[in-house]
């Protein structure tokens, strides 16, 4: 029995050791200063500093990619894709089919800020109040309501430009100014060309003869008739693509043999659907031509037939040279100590540095405020494509000076 208590004692003297030891940490730990709580959030001091803005090399490409505008989705891939290789920089490209996918929750996604698109003018205005932030490159865009978006860049001028392109161009044509006849839309589109013009019209001047004419299923008027037996030179079709489809072959068949005057929103695919009858009584207001004689867009025309065999078109002209300018933006973002970052600021200043820009679509003038100032020009449709309109049809329709060499050449020079 003895032997058997013995170690009893033992594992007794061992528990009551422990006991004190713990009692001991226990008092140590409650007694020491405690260190300060380390936060799971970084303070300003361990922050690790970025440029603010957006990841230049990852652009969103929000176009009509199905659907009957299909053909202006693929012209302005064609043309980014082709760009960026010429620039030789790379870029990941991420597409979005507008007639497809609800944009907007694409738009939504903060890992992108600079986005390309070819939309209507009021779904970029929904891309503008969801993203505020984001830099929103619209090539094509004329709307007058771009120059209230400071975050929007367009590369041709504006729909009310155009209209004082018009007036300028028929204001110097001769003092009478009864040969010029404007065959109006009286809502959208065709009122904000007509408002622009109307505005620069010379209030010295006589005024030309307006008429408003809703087309569809009503019939010419009186009126209409009337322009007609006068034998005007020209007839400025001011409206909608959809409506000039519908009144220049009613106007023809009571028998006019003058010139239609067309606003550069009739484009190539509205063209290729005038019968060749009615084309070359087409004079077309365009913000870019594509000209054998003009280097730039001749050496584009080789290089773009060789990787797509087809002729380019003037979306993918003006694509490519938007995506041009971007690319030497970027090229400038990656020479800084503080690495690349996009910012609409900085995108616009660096515009405004710009003199000039020789694109393949003809030469762009930017203002202060990065805004591209645009010349027009007026061109026939040949072979499937715009050219210059020759001197020969100037003079015949009493639109003189207005060929394409002589803007090039001003609008280089100013």
């Amino acid at each position: 029995m003895g032997l058997r208590r013995r170690p009893r004692r033992r594992r007794r003297r061992y528990v009551l050791l422990l006991l004190i030891l713990i009692a001991a940490s226990l008092l140590v730990y409650l007694k020491w200063p405690k260190s300060p709580e380390v936060s799971r959030e970084r303070t300003p001091e361990t922050e690790v500093v970025r440029p603010p803005g957006h990841d230049p090399g990852k652009i969103m490409a929000l176009l009509p990619l199905s659907g009957p505008l299909k053909d202006e989705g693929l012209a302005a891939r064609r043309g980014m894709e082709l760009a960026f290789k010429d620039a030789g920089i790379e870029v990941s490209l991420y597409y979005v089919d507008w007639e497809r996918e609800n944009i907007l929750s694409y738009v939504s996604e903060r890992s992108f800020g600079v986005f390309f698109v070819q939309l209507p003018f009021s779904e970029i205005l929904k891309i503008v109040e969801r993203r505020p932030d984001a830099v929103i490159i619209a090539p094509t865009s004329s709307h007058e309501g771009l120059k209230e978006l400071s975050q929007v860049f367009s590369f041709v001028a504006t729909d009310g430009e155009e209209g004082k392109y018009v007036a300028s161009l028929v204001k110097g044509t001769s003092d009478d100014v009864s040969s010029f006849v404007i065959v109006l839309e009286p809502d959208g589109y065709g009122s904000v060309l007509y408002s622009a013009f109307e505005k620069a019209w010379d209030s010295g001047k006589a005024p030309c003869r307006v008429v408003k004419w809703k087309g569809g299923q009503d019939e010419p008027c009186d009126e209409i008739k009337s322009v007609i037996a006068g034998k005007p030179r020209v007839i400025w079709l001011s409206g909608s693509p959809q409506w000039i489809n519908q009144v220049y072959s009613r106007i023809m068949s009571l028998g006019y043999s003058g010139f239609f005057l067309v606003p550069s929103y009739f484009d190539q695919h509205m063209a290729r659907r005038v019968p060749p009858g009615y084309l070359n009584r087409f004079i077309f207001v365009r913000p870019c031509v594509g000209d054998p004689e003009y280097h730039p867009w001749n050496s584009f025309f080789e290089r773009f037939k060789r990787k797509f065999l087809r002729a380019p078109e003037w979306i993918d002209s003006l694509f490519y040279d938007a995506a041009t300018v971007y690319a030497s933006y970027v090229k400038s973002l990656r020479l800084r100590k503080t690495g690349p970052s996009v910012t609409v600021a900085d995108f616009r200043a660096f515009l405004g540095r710009q003199e000039y820009f020789e694109g393949v679509s003809g030469i762009m003038r930017f203002s202060q405020e990065g805004r591209v100032s645009g010349s027009f020009h007026l061109a026939l449709f040949k072979g499937g494509m715009f050219v210059p309109a020759t001197n020969s049809i100037c003079e015949s329709s009493g639109l003189k000076g207005c060929s394409r060499e002589s803007a090039n050449t001003s609008g280089k020079d100013k």
